[in-house]
């Protein structure tokens, strides 16, 4: 699913304040992190009013937005995180960089897939099977926890589909 955003920028002094940017920021080869910048729509030599838009964009990315003060005193920028179709507010970017080295952890610790909050509707026998599945297949050391877990609610949602078909014959 891919997701584009647009951030409405009011004008400024363009002697003072360079053009609005926006950009992915990508942590996985780098603690300061990759940029893929997006584009700006309006006029930098007038300082109108514009449009940050940014595309490609999937749920749990980090977007940072900003705009630079020439003078240095009043430099903005904000880092995001995407969520659904929306961008959330992070305090900084440690945060940012934290929440990005946590989605892409492996899943090498059986328990934290076990707890997985979207897990909860499963039963713990059908966890541990669905687990131990994906253990045995070497597949747990190579995801990360949410692709675990979402792995384990498809395994869950074939299984019982397979049940179903089975009953009905």
């Amino acid at each position: 699913m891919s997701i584009k955003i647009e951030i409405k920028t009011p004008h400024f002094t363009p002697k003072r304040f360079s053009k609005p940017w926006i950009a992915k920021v990508d942590f996985t080869k780098s603690p300061q992190g990759e940029s893929a910048w997006g584009k700006w729509i309006g006029d930098a030599d007038l300082g109108t009013d514009g449009l940050l838009v940014i595309e490609g964009l999937e749920p749990g990315d980090v977007v940072a937005t900003g705009q630079k003060d020439v003078a240095g005193k009043k430099t903005k920028v904000e880092w995001f995180q995407v969520r659904g179709k929306e961008l959330v507010l992070l305090s900084g970017k440690v945060e940012a960089y934290e929440l990005a080295r946590k989605a892409y952890e492996p899943a090498d610790k059986y328990g934290d897939v076990y707890l997985h909050k979207s897990l909860g509707s499963l039963q713990p026998a059908d966890r541990n099977r669905h687990l131990k599945a994906l253990k045995e297949n070497g597949l747990l050391e190579q995801l990360t926890v949410p692709q675990a877990a979402l792995i384990m609610l498809l395994l869950q949602e074939s299984f019982e589909r397979g049940q179903q078909s089975a009953g009905q014959k």
